[in-house]
Parts: C-alpha cells; structure tokens; sequence
C-alpha cells in the first residue's frame, strides 16, 4: 500500500476519500518521471496554440460575406446570422446562405487541414508517450468507459439508416421540392399558434413528472414554489436557458420564457437538470455530489422526450402535432446520427495519424463528404461544399467529446421507454440513477436504469423510438394532407 492509502484503511474518518484516491491513482501507470512530465507538461503549453489559432480565425477574422435576407435586403453573413438564414421558410435565403458560408471556409481549406492535423499530431504522440494505445484510448480512460463505447455506437447507427431516409423522404414531400438538398433540412414545415402561459406551463410540467412518483413531484414543486427558476426575458440577461448551483445552495434555474412549446420544453429539460443536481447533492458528501458529463444530459433529455410524448397524446390539432414531432426528429437527427457522423470523422483522422497515413485537406474533405452522403442517402441531394463543413467544427478541438451528446439521448430514450412500457423497477431504477453523484464510473451508474453504453441493444431502443415517431409524423401528414389544410 502506498502511504495516503494506509491512512484512509487506517483511519476510519478518511475512509470516504477511498474512491476519490483511487481515481487519481488509476493515472498512475500512465505518469511519466517527473522530469518526462515537467518536460511534457511544457511541450504540450508550447504545441497547444492551434484551438486558440482556430477561434480567432473563426470568430474574429474570416468573413462570411453578405447575402439577401427575407426582406430582399442585403446583409452581412455572420455564424449567428447562418443559422437563423437556414432555418427560414425562403428557400432563396436557404440556398444562398448555405453556399455563402461554406465558400468562405472554402478559401482557408489548407489552414484548418494544418490547425487540425496538428492538433491530433500532438494529442496522439503525448497520447503515446504516457504509454495509451491511442488518444481515443487515453480520452475514454479519462472517462472511465470502454472504447468498446464509440465502436458500438458507430456500428449501431450505421446499421440503422433506414428510419433516417424515410424521414428525409416525408420532409421532402412536405416542403414540395423536386430535391431536398442540405440547406433543406432545417426548413420549417409548419408553425404552432399554441400558446402556454407559464401557469399552464407548471401544470403540464406537474403531470409529465408525475410518472416518477411523490418525491420526484416534491423537488419540482418546490422549484416553482421557492422561487428556483428566473423565468422571463429581461434587460441584459442572457438567451436560452441553463442550470447551475453549488453543493450547499438548491440549483439555480434561468430560462427565457415567452409561452410557446419550446418554452415549455426547455422549462422541463433544465428543472431535469435541476432535480438531478438535487438528488446527487442530497445523497452525496460534497467530494461526491457532481454527476459527470457522461449523464449530464441524460434527465433533462428524459423530461423533455417525455413532454414532447405528453403533448402528444393530448393534441387533437395535427398542425401542431406535425410541429412538434418534426422538433423532436430533428433533435434525433441532430444528437445522434449527426454527432456519430462527426465522431466517424474525427476517428478517421486520428487513425491515420496514427498509423502515419499522410492526409491532405482534399482527403479529409473528400472522405467527409462521402459520410455525409452515407449518412443523408439517396433522397438528399448532398451539396458540394458540405465537404468543408468539417473546418468550422470546434468540437473537434475536445478530443472525443461528441459521442456523449448521442449516448445521452439514446440512454434518455432507454429509460423513457422502460417507464412508459412499466418495465418492473424501471422508476424506482430512474430515481435511484439520480441519486448517485459521481460515486460509480458513469456506465455503471447508467447500469443501474438499464442502461448500458457497450451494448448495442441501448442505441437500437433510440433508433426504435426515433422510428415510431417517423410513423407518426408520416402519418400526421397525411391526415393534413386528406383534411387540405
């Protein structure tokens, strides 16, 4: 035993720490001397300026030139003003938008090819020298999961394209054109006029949580009674909606809210945040007490999916149905198969690296276009300039974080099916989830909802939920369709 290890045995007071050495120790076989680490240490500060190059290029100097608004006006193109572009209902503003933006990354090809491969270079050769097979392996080690992980994830979805298609073939049908390209997916296909005022709000939040029983129900009431949420815009407060809060503080709860669906939705999602952050600092010491970034989204994503299904069932208006369902297949899309296609992208690069296959920015710009062609099918038609898309990509910078975003949503869909199909302990299971802190690595934490990330049987109940609603939306459709609104 090393010294600090015979003081937590030895002394029962220190006991609670045992866990929290053994994450530190677990490094141990992959440290270096100390002179090799001071001298690693100093390399990576001096090699660690291409995220940096990255952001300034990105956010500060490359121009995006001007393109025509709805209004016929001619503005100046920002990120900010991109996607707002290519979610409007004029497919000129679209097509336009679209074209620009990624002409602009275009010109600067060879720069971000530089950037990225150099950024891998550094983090695979360190990667290697503190003794990993691979920086994905040193990424998911950090993570406490299995590559195992990544390679199911990818192997599941991309035998699950089928749904995807079908999906991309009702968009096109809806929105009428004799194509559906890229700058097509985000188009809006109808609108909801229904409003909620923020009492109406309370109530369907009260209903939809009530699945989870009596004490779930006490932690939300006592958000909206003790005043944990900021509700409406305000001068100078920020957009969106987000939760924080410390170990001795109830959480922390801002939203943005204005009475439409997504208003609610977010409402739902972060006071999901909010009970999880209550139950893990409830049931926790304090060196225990944060969830780690594996199953952050996980019940906020349960609350929302949740909703979206409440909403559902309780609808009589097909427009809104069809509004509301087109939401969540986009947030399907969004959050799984196109963060496995990223994390598919990132893979390649890194394995060419380390096998030291040389790599040009046509290569990498060839190879992911042909993923998104694999991935958006016959009925897309892929554009051109997609190929560089993969430069604007900051995430690329944060080795192998992106496949938490589609893990998060499939363990999400996991557990939300569990609940509605009153699969035996599958609430009791849900609470008990919450209630962990960071006190097993996050897969066996997931383990104890059902939920395990190696298996592929996890993706596929996320597949089979963004299927059913694929049926759905086709079916709302057509009943628009037959009703000639």
């Amino acid at each position: 035993y090393s010294d600090i290890e015979k003081m937590y045995i030895d002394n029962p007071k220190l006991k609670e720490y045992e866990l929290y050495f053994k994450r530190l120790f677990r490094f141990k076989k992959y440290s270096l001397s100390k002179n090799e680490e001071k001298l690693v240490s100093n390399l990576t500060k001096a090699f660690s300026d291409n995220e940096t190059i990255f952001n300034t290029i990105t956010d500060s100097e490359l121009s995006f030139g001007n393109v025509h608004d709805e209004d016929g006006n001619l503005v100046t193109l920002t990120p900010q003003k991109y996607r707002k572009y290519l979610e409007s209902s004029n497919r000129n503003v679209r097509k336009e938008a679209f074209e620009t933006f990624y002409k602009s990354f275009e010109q600067y090809k060879s720069t971000y090819a530089y950037l990225l491969l150099g950024h891998v270079k550094k983090n695979s050769t360190i990667s290697k020298l503190k003794g990993y097979k691979s920086a994905l392996d040193k990424a998911m080690y950090k993570d406490e999961l299995n590559t195992k992980v990544l390679d199911t994830l990818i192997t599941t979805t991309n035998s699950n394209f089928k749904p995807l298609y079908k999906f991309f073939k009702i968009k096109k049908e809806i929105l009428g054109v004799d194509e559906l390209h890229l700058y097509d997916t985000h188009a809006p296909i109808c609108n909801s006029n229904e409003k909620y005022t923020y009492e109406e709000a309370k109530n369907i939040v009260l209903d939809v949580t009530s699945v989870f029983g009596k004490e779930y129900q006490s932690i939300i009431k006592k958000a909206f009674d003790e005043r944990w949420i900021d509700v409406y815009p305000a001068p100078s407060k920020t957009t969106g909606g987000f939760t924080c809060g410390f170990y001795d503080t109830y959480p922390y709860v801002l939203i943005n809210y204005q009475g439409r669906y997504n208003d609610v939705s977010t409402l739902i999602h972060e006071l999901g945040h909010a009970v999880h952050r209550y139950y893990s600092q409830s049931n926790n010491s304090y060196t225990y007490s944060e969830y780690t970034i594996v199953v952050a989204e996980v019940a906020s994503t349960v609350n929302e999916l949740l909703l979206a299904k409440y909403i559902l069932s309780k609808s009589n208006n097909p427009r809104e149905k069809l509004y509301i369902l087109d939401k969540m297949l986009n947030l399907f899309y969004a959050t799984i198969y196109r963060q496995t296609m990223f994390e598919e992208f990132e893979k390649y690069v890194y394995e060419c690296v380390e096998n030291e296959i040389p790599l040009t920015n046509e290569e990498m710009s060839n190879y992911y276009y042909e993923l998104n062609k694999k991935y958006f099918g016959e009925d897309v038609c892929v554009d051109n300039c997609i190929r560089y898309e993969w430069e604007r990509i900051p995430h690329l910078y944060n080795n192998f974080y992106v496949y938490k975003y589609a893990t998060g949503l499939s363990s999400a869909c996991y557990i939300v099916n569990s609940i509605l199909e009153n699969k035996k302990n599958a609430k009791e299971n849900y609470i008990e989830f919450l209630k962990q802190g960071c006190r097993l690595s996050p897969n066996e934490e997931l383990k104890i909802a059902g939920v395990d990330l190696t298996k592929k049987e996890t993706y596929k109940e996320a597949i089979k939920m963004f299927s059913s609603l694929v049926d759905e939306y086709e079916k709302t459709y057509n009943e628009l369709k037959r009703s000639g609104e």
